[in-house]
C-alpha cells in the first residue's frame, strides 16, 4: 500500500496493509499549518514507479498535483498504464467536466486521454 501518508483514509490504508504483514508505505510532505505523517508510514519512495493502480479522494492541491503527476506520466508512456480512480462522482464530475468541455474542444488532451480515469460513487460517507 503507497499513500501519501496522512491521516484518515491514507492512514487506514497503511494500518490495513501492516496489519495483514503487507508493505506499508507513505510519502508524506510538510506542510505548515496541517499535515503530519502518520503512524503506519513505514518509508519514502516514488509513488508511481511501484504503483498497479491509483485511487484518488476528495483533496486539495496536494491531491491534484498527485493525480495530474500519474496522469502526465501515463499519457507521455513514463510508466505502463495504470487503473486511475477518482472517488466520489459528485466531488470529481466538475472536474471531470471541465476536462470534456474545456479541455478537449481546444486540443489541450485527446478523448482517449480521459479513458485513463474511471469515476467512482462512494456507497457511504467516509
Amino acid at each position: 500500500m503507497i499513500t501519501g501518508g496522512r491521516s484518515g483514509i491514507m492512514e487506514a490504508d497503511n494500518k490495513g496493509a501492516a496489519e495483514v504483514g503487507g508493505y506499508s508505505v507513505g510519502l508524506n510532505i510538510k506542510l505548515p499549518l496541517e499535515q503530519k505523517p502518520n503512524s503506519y508510514a513505514k518509508r519514502k519512495i516514488m509513488m508511481a514507479k511501484y504503483s498497479t493502480a491509483s485511487i484518488f479522494f476528495p483533496g486539495s492541491y496536494g491531491t491534484m498535483d498527485e493525480m495530474f503527476e500519474i496522469l502526465t506520466l501515463v499519457q507521455t508512456r513514463e510508466i505502463k498504464p495504470i487503473p486511475i480512480v477518482l472517488m466520489d462522482k459528485n466531488f470529481w464530475n466538475p472536474f471531470y467536466k471541465r476536462l470534456t468541455d474545456c479541455f478537449i474542444p481546444n486540443n489541450k488532451i485527446s478523448l482517449k486521454d480521459l479513458n485513463f480515469l474511471k469515476l467512482l460513487m462512494l456507497q457511504k460517507k467516509l
